[in-house]
């Protein structure tokens, strides 16, 4: 369960293993990140956060494409997680991970609402572990990275099932169906609204994201190095998820980040 991984991983550390491997998120609270990070890297042991699609060759390539200014520069990202399973913990994470991965910055502040039937959830997680929807709530809200990049998060209960992410730049925009992993390059054409779309080819594998991340932990373990999900890394959508919590119980104030949990 979601809320539970902290003792896993520091009684693991304790006991002397070489790499762990933890689900997402990597933790409900800040103090159970912090704990989490203090024990692997205290005693040496190398772990990843399984955010898959951080697995996923074609990822990594449209990453590069924002790099090198395809779509000009990055200045806005909407990710969409619609649905009965639009869970901010449970699954909201892998979208607002890849919201970091994008923007490659630090989160400094976020503002947002809970959906209607979440109106007097409170400023700390209260779920089940991922388990009822009803317990883990839907959110709107917008996030700012210190390079200045903003991102709209929209996932919504209630709704139809879609789930999307769109890099905006000053000179083109990269879609990506986050279902099904295709990704669309579209730069402006010969109009003030027309466009040129491309799109980025797909890698023939047989290789799932969960075997990549096995076996990415295993060279890790052989060899030494840092996982494509860090720990460190995933503390930034605990950060952000908490705030957007605490963001609404506040009327959607803007709630800085790094944040702490509230009593």
């Amino acid at each position: 369960p979601d809320h539970l991984h902290a003792d896993m991983v520091v009684a693991a550390c304790e006991a002397g293993v070489k790499g762990i491997i933890c689900e997402k998120p990597i933790a409900t609270t800040i103090r159970d990140a912090e704990r989490m990070i203090a024990a692997v890297e205290q005693r040496g042991v190398t772990m990843s956060v399984e955010h898959t699609r951080r697995w996923i060759y074609e990822y990594h390539q449209a990453r590069e494409w924002v790099r090198s200014g395809r779509i000009g520069r990055l200045r806005r990202m909407v990710g969409t997680l619609n649905g009965e399973r639009a869970m901010l913990f449970r699954n909201g994470t892998h979208l607002i991970d890849l919201l970091c991965f994008y923007a490659e910055s630090e989160p400094a502040w976020v503002q947002g609402v809970l959906d209607e039937d979440f109106e007097h959830y409170g400023p700390r997680y209260a779920g089940d572990g991922g388990r009822d929807p009803r317990t883990d709530p839907g959110a709107l809200g917008i996030i700012h990275f210190q390079n200045g990049v903003r991102a709209l998060y929209q996932g919504s209960q209630g709704t139809a099932g879609h789930v999307a992410l769109d890099l905006v730049g000053d000179e083109g925009r990269l879609h990506i169906g986050a279902s099904d992993h295709q990704f669309t390059l579209m730069t402006s054409g010969d109009g003030p609204y027309d466009q040129v779309q491309r799109s980025l080819p797909r890698q023939h594998t047989t290789r799932g994201a969960l075997q990549a991340v096995v076996e990415e932990m295993a060279q890790l373990v052989t060899g030494g190095g840092e996982s494509v999900s860090p720990p460190r890394e995933a503390v930034r959508s605990v950060q952000i998820m908490l705030g957007l919590l605490q963001s609404h119980e506040r009327g959607g104030a803007r709630v800085p980040l790094p944040t702490t949990d509230l009593s």
